[in-house]
């Protein structure tokens, strides 16, 4: 309901703006004097003033009273205009008088406001090449805003923000995350298997020692270490220590063979 209200939306503020553009159109029909259309000039700028306020009013009033809908709502009305507007345009131009077909190949004349040579606004043409892929880009556009998973990602949170609050959440420790779970400790039998191990392929008790200084409590930590966090325990190169872990491996794996 709450999609559909939005589409509504839409539909209706670029309706309200046509119709109005589509009046000006009426009352111009057979009009030839030159103040008359002067004036009918005046209230189309008039018209497209008090359109731009039309469209503007809802999203300041929501930025006063209800900010959290701002972005949604600005959705709404954006993809509305552009999947609605090309729709209530061509309508308008058939009503007024002015077939579908005519507008999209030979496009419009003295409709379109634009800033002339010295300063002032005047009336613009845009033929039909121009135009008529306008309208259809705009649909497209309306119709990629429209869509529910647009609307629901972009009105909630943007992906920035969502970067910002997984950023700010501290990393759980291993004993919060998996509370049953405790982390293996050394134990006399590992350290054990381990010394005898390291002594089998010729290592001499001063680095044994300073492989347990470093942390090493167990054979399975030896092999699944880094060669460098290795190399630097025992004070030696990264060739050495890979050498080492590859006659731990065999021992461990294949006794030794």
């Amino acid at each position: 309901m709450r999609y559909a209200l939005g589409i509504l939306v839409g539909f209706i503020l670029s309706g309200i703006v046509f119709i109005g553009y589509g009046y000006l159109k009426l009352l111009g029909i057979g009009v030839t004097d030159y103040i008359a259309l002067q004036g009918l000039w005046g209230l189309f700028l008039l018209w497209t003033v008090i359109a731009i306020a039309i469209l503007a009013a809802p999203l300041l009033l929501l930025l006063v009273i209800r900010r959290s809908s701002l972005r949604e709502f600005f959705l709404f009305e954006v993809g509305g205009l552009a999947l609605f507007s090309p729709l209530w345009f061509l309508l308008i131009s058939e009503v007024t008088g002015t077939s579908i077909t005519e507008v999209l190949i030979d496009g419009v004349s003295n409709a379109l406001p634009s800033v002339g040579g010295d300063g002032t606004i005047v009336a613009a043409d845009m033929g039909g090449i121009i135009l008529s892929p306008i309208l259809l880009a705009m649909m497209i556009f309306g119709i990629i805003i429209l869509r529910p998973s647009f609307i629901l990602e972009h009105s909630i949170s943007t992906p920035r923000e969502k970067k910002k609050r997984e950023k700010s959440e501290e990393p759980k420790s291993i004993e919060e995350t998996m509370p049953e779970v405790s982390p293996p400790k050394a134990d006399e039998e590992s350290i054990a298997e381990l010394k005898q191990t390291l002594s089998e392929i010729g290592i001499g008790d001063q680095s044994v020692d300073a492989l347990l200084n470093a942390g090493f409590s167990s054979v399975t930590e030896v092999i699944a270490a880094s060669p460098n966090n290795l190399a630097q325990a025992l004070g030696t190169d990264r060739k050495s220590a890979e050498e080492i872990q590859l006659k731990v491996q065999k021992i461990a794996f294949f006794g030794g063979l």
